[in-house]
């Protein structure tokens, strides 16, 4: 019998556009913080050391949890084959979920207004996988195509396997 080898279609990673309003917070949270660190070292008459420390010590943590975001985003990797879906994640420690192509039973694609405006979207994957039923593609760049292609080798995987879906009541 003469099968295909597996073969790549598509590599990628979500978007920062994701934890934009995580940021918002953040900063607005580091901008209170500031403020508030002002008015008790101007009412406890502390020194210009003690403020800068303050501040330093603020501006490190937020910069910590900022990046920290960044890294998590960073380091989640999407990658398509014609009969696998791996998503891998961690920054020192990595783990890689593997889901078969033909385990997909249902697709969704949600466009949120702001990733609309960048051609952005989410792509959730409903399966028949035990450990992983619902998958998904956080702010994928272009997410209809790549839904199609999705769609396309996932039917491809269930003919070529000879897999049927089949839905009790």
């Amino acid at each position: 019998m003469d099968e295909q080898a597996e073969a790549p279609l598509w590599q990628g990673t979500s978007s920062h556009l994701q934890n934009l309003w995580v940021f918002v917070l953040y900063s607005a949270v580091f901008i209170a913080l500031v403020a508030a660190f002002t008015v008790v070292s101007r009412r406890l008459h502390a020194g210009a050391e003690v403020y800068i420390i303050g501040c330093a010590a603020l501006l490190f943590i937020y910069v910590g949890f900022v990046f920290h975001k960044w890294l998590v985003v960073r380091f989640t990797v999407y990658s398509l084959s014609t009969e696998r879906l791996r998503i891998t994640t961690g920054v020192l420690s990595r783990r890689t979920e593997v889901l078969e192509l033909y385990r997909v039973r249902d697709f969704t694609l949600l466009q949120p207004l702001w990733y609309r405006i960048c051609s952005m979207g989410d792509i959730v994957l409903t399966t028949s996988d035990k450990t992983t039923p619902v998958v998904t593609l956080r702010a994928i760049h272009n997410p209809a195509a790549l839904l199609d292609t999705i769609r396309v080798n996932v039917e491809a995987c269930r003919l070529k396997k000879g897999v049927k879906e089949i839905d009790y009541e």
